[in-house]
């Protein structure tokens, strides 16, 4: 069945960086480089060739013919990278070895997650206006940083850092009339700065199509040839001629002796995206889709990348905004791209057992993600309920992935189980889906190192209006009292949760006092509190077994495992006499004495049956 959607338009964004397949167990060790695929303008279907027509491109521009199109070159795959661009320019050559310098510092200085989680929102607005002046542009970057975590892959440098600041200014002043943060995906985000720097160099470029496939041909010839000499010149002295050098290049020096100065393009990134571009126009539909299977299942990030942004460019957002200055996308394309992308993920969930095809789904979540069509999703993911990277074949998710996953999430409302047992996230797994974890019912997080970190993020989803989850497992992390305590903080405002694991832990006696007295709260609706293995002694018995006998809604209480004496006999006897709704309690492998067992066992008169395991 052929999907054709109209494009939606996009309300929210985590734009990512791609998956690093380096760890796919199953990855071969020797992953073979892309070899060179030519597509030249001979074999461009002539469907596509009208979309270049003059009087199909917006006035002021210059569409390319079918013999400039040749002109410009064959359009070629992406194989390893080798992005320089290579020429003598002695004027040029004074003072750039100390901008290199510079530079470098900027770069081994680079804004990475340990100093985001460092920084207040104030430092890091501070931070941003190095790279713009306006205040608002700075504020934007920091929510987009904060929310949208798979921009990660444009804060590598300097130079990304400036595109980015450049692009949300482009995008406030022109398109953002409402309080929201930007929708903004990697896609849209340097096609905004493309759009850009047309705008900025309107007056120096005849044909913004034409300077597109000559900077796309370039963008490819120099990522396929392991040499750094520019074949056709044509392309480097537009650049000189336009400005537009600085926009796309940055110069650098080869050696200290060389009077030579290297040209490259500011970030890999950037050079994918252009090449995508011009490949996505000039080629063929059925072209494009042997192109996209071969990088499809290839395991180099450039590939997920390069896909990123083909698919990405399927998307409204992107393409309506580039139309404007490049003329029609092929819409037959569009339409294969989807059918493609919509089979991928049906593939991947109905494997979901099969540890490839879950790597796999993982870089699929990203390209439907750039896509931004809601409609997709709902076709692909509509029916699925749970979705499992963990539990019995569990793979070891990256950051990266889990962004992936959580771009998954966010076009998707029909996942109930998310399950990640044993996928060994860690917090920075975690504060990559806590924006979108509010969507689901049923969250298993167990055994993935989580700490007290991760439990402010818990915070935020579960006092969310719209959270659902109901059942929030925790078992086997690194949790202490100050987790519990913003847990604590979260059930005070949060009416969803009734199942909560906190297994295998280091609450102790403090965190555990916390956690239960947060069952006094007429409004919380927790049923079952699993509390085992957590250190626990005599000294907070008294306590847990107070507020579970005031709680209106326990029903389980699960003290396993912990250092209870028959010093703790008193009030867990109190609260299975006392307690209105309590059905069981386990105290079992404590430290009670045999008579001890015999008195828990015991009945009280009088009083309905509850289960207690010891």
């Amino acid at each position: 069945m052929r999907v054709i959607v109209n494009h939606a338009k996009a309300t929210y964004c985590l734009s990512n960086t791609a998956f690093d397949s380096s760890n796919d167990a199953n990855a071969n060790d020797s992953q073979a480089a892309f070899t060179p695929t030519p597509i030249s303008a001979n074999n461009t279907n002539t469907e596509i060739s009208k979309y270049t027509k003059l009087e199909d491109v917006k006035e002021g521009q210059r569409g390319l013919t079918s013999q400039e199109k040749r002109d410009t070159g064959s359009n070629q795959a992406l194989p390893a990278v080798q992005n320089t661009i290579s020429h003598e320019d002695p004027d040029h050559a004074n003072g750039l070895d100390q901008q290199h310098k510079e530079e470098q510092h900027e770069t081994n200085t680079m804004f990475n997650d340990n100093q985001k989680l460092g920084l207040s929102d104030l430092e890091k607005q501070e931070y941003f206006r190095q790279f713009s002046e306006n205040k608002e542009t700075a504020a934007t970057a920091v929510r987009l940083l904060e929310q949208n975590n798979n921009l990660e892959i444009l804060f590598e440098n300097a130079s990304c850092r400036k595109i980015l600041c450049a692009s949300l200014e482009h995008y406030l002043l022109h398109q953002c009339q409402c309080d929201k943060s930007p929708s903004i995906t990697l896609t849209h985000l340097l096609s905004v700065y493309l759009c850009k720097a047309f705008i900025a160099h309107s007056s120096q470029i005849t044909s913004n199509l034409h300077f597109l496939l000559k900077v796309s041909e370039s963008a490819c010839e120099k990522i396929n040839m392991e040499t750094s000499t520019f074949k056709d010149l044509s392309c480097h002295e537009t650049f000189q001629k336009s400005e537009l050098q600085s926009s796309f290049l940055a110069a650098v020096m080869e050696n200290e002796s060389s009077t030579g100065v290297t040209h490259q393009f500011v970030h890999q990134p950037v050079q994918v995206f252009l090449a995508a571009v011009g490949l996505f126009l000039t080629t063929g539909p059925k072209e494009l889709i042997t192109l996209v299977k071969k990088h499809y299942s290839e395991k180099q990030e450039q590939s997920v990348i390069f896909l990123r942004f083909i698919f990405g460019l399927c998307s409204a957002n992107s393409s309506d905004m580039l139309e404007e200055y490049l003329g029609p996308f092929p819409g037959e394309s569009i339409c294969h791209l989807t059918d493609f992308l919509k089979s991928c993920i049906e593939v991947g969930i109905h494997n979901m057992n099969n540890e490839k095809r879950k790597i796999e789904l993982l870089n699929t979540l990203c390209y439907l993600y750039e896509t931004q069509n809601e409609e997709l999703a709902r076709i692909t993911l509509g029916s699925v309920k749970q979705l499992a990277f963990g539990g019995w074949k569990p793979i070891r998710l990256t950051a990266k992935n889990c962004t992936a996953i959580a771009m998954g999430l966010e076009l998707c409302n029909t996942v109930e189980d998310l399950n990640l047992n044993r996928c060994y996230i860690e917090d920075s797994g975690s504060h990559r889906l806590i924006p979108v974890l509010h969507k689901c019912k049923v969250l298993r997080l167990n055994e993935n190192k989580l700490s007290d970190s991760s439990a402010k993020g818990f915070y935020d989803a579960l006092t969310r209006p719209d959270c659902q989850i109901h059942t929030l497992e925790l078992w086997d992390n690194q949790f202490t009292d100050v987790g519990a305590e913003h847990m604590v903080s979260a059930l005070r405002i949060n009416r969803t949760l009734q199942v909560l694991v906190f297994s295998h832990n280091r609450l102790e006696d403090s965190g555990a006092r916390q956690l239960t007295a947060a069952l006094r709260d007429p409004g919380c609706k927790i049923k079952i509190l699993r509390l085992d293995f957590n250190g626990l002694t005599d000294d907070c018995a008294d306590d847990i077994a107070s507020s579970a006998c005031a709680s209106w809604s326990l029903i389980g209480l699960d003290l396993d495992r912990n250092n209870f004496s028959d010093k703790s006999i008193g009030p867990f006897m109190r609260l299975v006499k006392n307690s209105a709704r309590l059905k069981w309690i386990r105290l079992a492998c404590n430290s009670f004495t045999t008579f001890g067992k015999r008195q828990l066992r015991s009945q009280p008169q009088g009083r309905a049956c509850v289960e207690v395991w010891v």
